[in-house]
């Protein structure tokens, strides 16, 4: 990408529109608690307003940071990000006013093109700025804000992404599942009238085809090079699992960009470790990718209330009535794990790209699911089982030597689980499956995976 008038007046553009905006208060602002010191320093030390927000940001439970001082460090970096579009402007027009390229001597050209900033590496600080500021305060007033102006960075890479040739994620077909206790499958979606029928009656998972055949996401979503450039060249920062799965010892969380998890994680045939963008809303992150995608008529019915085994559900009793679905995506690799556990909502779970494997186990089989109670951390973990389903899968471990003392292991520590009666499925791209309140799923990516799923109650 070639420095030029056009991005000079871009980024003058921009730096101009986050200051006007920032100029403008927040409705109802709360800011001013945190003193009226930070804002003599804000525009030209915003570093030091970050340092001294985040301090405060630390010092309570997340839930319980006052308003203020998330605004700060929201406000803190967009000033920041001003000064980085201020510094990129002066070297570029430095280096454009010296001297006309034109009439440069060859080798003075070539140490001025060595010489000047890359556009990746501004636009790679600025995203990492912004979503710094998304993540750690929440964005409470400036949202729209920064939503906009990412939006405006696109321009920086459309170019090179238009030109790139298609990178598929590595999906191939896996063989068909050979069990006895399939999920039940129909042959088209149901019409909204007749889902609601179903959750009136049968209320059962079902997989149903074609139902969000004209999202856009099913064709792009394919492609590695768009979702870079919908991740502004894969530089936006997302959390990463590492692990197979979060009840695994060694499970961890790292903060990387989006480019660095798809080369390390999502395209290598093995790559050195598991990396799982997991339930995460990518699409409050990410506007743009949420327009390849609408949220289904289905989630907009009404479920009757739980009963028996379904209303004691983990965390139902503390659970809020949605106003609109919960939106999370999920993204990795073959060989990521949901390990088996119950959501307090009922999901849509749509496979945009790849293949999955799901077991599900009705409500009424908790009993002999050996929930996982508090963890070390102190987390309450009652909606996740400790059974490895991994282990009573012997078409996936039958080969292994070591399946034989493994699977007796799991049958010693957990002799009720075999009484369970499962269901089982490979979930493929374009369809969606319903999974009701309360039942408990298991989730492995067969191949590279891209889903999303919809709560709602």
């Amino acid at each position: 990408m070639a420095s030029s008038d056009d991005d000079i007046e871009r980024l003058i553009k921009l730096k101009d529109y986050i200051t006007e905006r920032l100029d403008k208060p927040v409705t109802n602002d709360c800011i001013h608690l945190c003193g009226l010191s930070v804002f003599h320093i804000i525009v030209d030390n915003p570093e030091e307003v970050l340092k001294r927000a985040s301090e405060y940001l630390h010092a309570w439970p997340y839930a319980e940071v006052p308003t203020c001082w998330r605004r700060l460090y929201e406000d803190a970096s967009l000033h920041l990000a001003v000064k980085l579009l201020r510094r990129r402007l002066n070297k570029l027009q430095s280096t454009t006013t010296a001297v006309s390229l034109a009439t440069m001597n060859p080798a003075k050209r070539m140490k001025l093109d060595l010489s000047t900033p890359k556009d990746e590496d501004w636009i790679e600080e600025f995203c990492k700025i912004m979503d710094r500021a998304v993540i750690i305060s929440g964005a409470p007033g400036r949202k729209a804000l920064i939503d906009d102006v990412l939006k405006e960075l696109e321009v920086w890479i459309a170019a090179e992404w238009q030109s790139a040739q298609p990178r598929r994620l590595p999906t191939p077909c896996p063989r068909p599942l050979d069990t006895d206790f399939p999920i039940m499958r129909i042959a088209r979606g149901y019409e909204f009238e007749e889902f609601q029928m179903h959750l009136e009656t049968t209320a059962a998972p079902v997989i149903m085809p074609g139902t969000f055949e004209r999202w856009p996401a099913r064709t792009l979503w394919e492609d590695v090079n768009y979702l870079k450039y919908r991740t502004l060249g894969g530089n936006r920062i997302v959390p990463v699992e590492i692990g197979s799965s979060y009840n695994e010892s060694g499970w961890s969380q790292k903060v990387m960009n989006f480019a660095e998890f798809v080369e390390r994680y999502l395209i290598p045939d093995q790559p050195e470790s598991i990396g799982y963008l997991a339930q995460h809303d990518l699409f409050e992150q990410i506007p743009s990718l949420k327009n390849d995608i609408s949220i289904p008529d289905y989630c907009w019915t009404n479920p009757p209330q739980p009963e028996g085994a379904a209303a004691e559900t983990a965390g139902l009793k503390s659970t809020k009535q949605l106003d609109e679905p919960l939106l999370n995506a999920w993204l990795g690799p073959a060989g990521t794990k949901t390990p088996l556990h119950t959501d307090p909502y009922h999901n849509i779970l749509c496979q945009v790209v790849g293949y999955k494997y799901i077991r599900l186990y009705k409500p009424e089989d908790s009993k002999y699911m050996y929930p996982s109670g508090i963890d070390d951390a102190g987390i309450n973990m009652d909606n996740t089982s400790q059974v490895d389903v991994v282990h009573f899968r012997p078409e996936l471990r039958a080969g292994e030597p070591e399946y034989p003392a493994a699977l007796k292991e799991q049958i010693r520590k957990y002799p009720l689980f075999g009484r369970a009666e499962c269901q089982e499925a490979i979930l493929g791209p374009g369809e969606c499956l319903y999974i009701p309140l309360g039942w408990w799923h298991y989730v492995e990516s067969v191949t590279a995976s891209f889903s999303v799923s919809f709560w709602w109650n």
